[in-house]
């Protein structure tokens, strides 16, 4: 009798479960530097760039000498199911000099990537879920320059996005073809939580040195549930840590750059996943080979955070035209980390003056 009545209530009403998290969090993080800083190894915070913004140090561009519009493509293949096999627009940045030294800038760069499908059981039921979505990081800041040899930037970096998850559940106790299987959408939406990124640099003849600096930043999470369920919409909030850029270049011919950067990061805890505190540590060359073209090849380690012990080796090219007034740089990586995993990514920017049709 137990059962009987077991078995109509599951079949008229279903099973609703509360909010399920993706099981990798947000998913893999694809930390967008621009084609440029990526050929480099990812090195990037203290090299000058008058073309593209970095939230890595927004300082960098504070001797742009024109209004400049980069947008950047990518692509990924590898073991990274939430990565590869997806070409996206990571990247739109805008560099707007004003008067009185001073440099308007911003951003859009995809912070992560979640496409993941998974089994559970969970509080007595069990299923399948598909969940989707990411992250987005935006900047908007001033620079201003103390002269020809330090800059200093301030603005905001937010960090907003979605995950959606699309739920098939049913009680682990029943089976049978009368059993009722739950179909629904969970949307966690996270709306933007805002800090503060300051940034310096510093130039002295054939040596740059640059530093930046994130706050943490908190925003609020909603769980929004579909119609179907009896489970109420929930609101929480979520902190994204903070970091630590410094970079570091020198030029030791004219044709020759090298540059060198340090990344950390604090301990991320979001959607019931956990990402370690750790850093990376990047160097890299560029060497102009023409007067129109430079070759570009660097290294990388992660310790800790998304890819414990990920070495990544990176080449690319810079080609620019018009006369100096839009470039294109191409770019590569492939990196290896944990048990044999590796993963190949290409990434491309093209930038444009404001007057590179004349």
């Amino acid at each position: 009798m137990h059962i009987l009545i077991a078995s109509v209530l599951v079949l008229f009403s279903g099973f609703d479960p509360p909010f399920l998290p993706p099981v990798e969090g947000i998913g893999v993080e694809t930390s967008f530097q621009g084609a440029r800083a990526f050929a480099m190894g990812g090195a990037g915070a203290g090299v000058p760039d008058s073309n593209s913004v970095s939230i890595y140090n927004p300082a960098a561009s504070a001797w742009a000498g024109a209004t400049g519009l980069t947008w950047g493509l990518a692509g990924s293949y590898g073991d990274d199911s939430n990565w590869s096999d997806n070409t996206s627009f990571p990247h739109i940045s805008i560099v707007f000099p004003v008067p009185y030294g001073l440099t308007l800038s911003g951003s859009l760069s995809t912070r992560s990537r979640l496409s993941t499908s998974t089994t559970f059981s969970h509080e007595g039921m069990v299923g399948t879920g598909d969940w989707s979505g990411g992250l987005t990081e935006g900047y908007f800041g001033l620079t201003t320059r103390a002269g020809n040899a330090l800059a200093f930037s301030l603005g905001s970096r937010s960090t907003f996005g979605a995950i959606r998850g699309e739920i098939q559940a049913h009680s682990d106790s029943l089976s049978g073809p009368f059993i009722k299987v739950s179909n629904y959408v969970d949307d966690a939406v996270l709306d933007p939580a805002g800090g503060l990124l300051f940034g310096t640099f510093w130039r002295a003849g054939v040596f740059n040195l640059g530093l930046s600096i994130c706050t943490d930043r908190t925003g609020t999470l909603r769980i929004q549930r579909d119609m179907g369920s009896q489970q109420p919409d929930t609101t929480l909030s979520y902190t994204i840590p903070g970091d630590f850029t410094a970079g570091f270049s020198m030029r030791p011919h004219r044709r020759l750059l090298v540059a060198a950067d340090y990344y950390q990061r604090k301990r991320l805890s979001l959607l019931g996943a956990t990402v370690e505190p750790g850093n990376i540590v990047s160097g890299g060359i560029e060497y102009s080979a023409f007067r129109n073209v430079r070759l570009r090849a660097g290294v990388s380690r992660t310790d800790g955070m998304w890819r414990d012990g990920a070495l990544r080796y990176t080449t690319g090219i810079g080609l620019s035209f018009g006369g100096g007034r839009a470039s294109l740089d191409l770019s590569g990586g492939y990196e290896t980390w944990g048990d044999g995993f590796s993963e190949t990514t290409v990434y491309a920017t093209l930038w444009a003056s404001e007057n590179w049709l004349k």
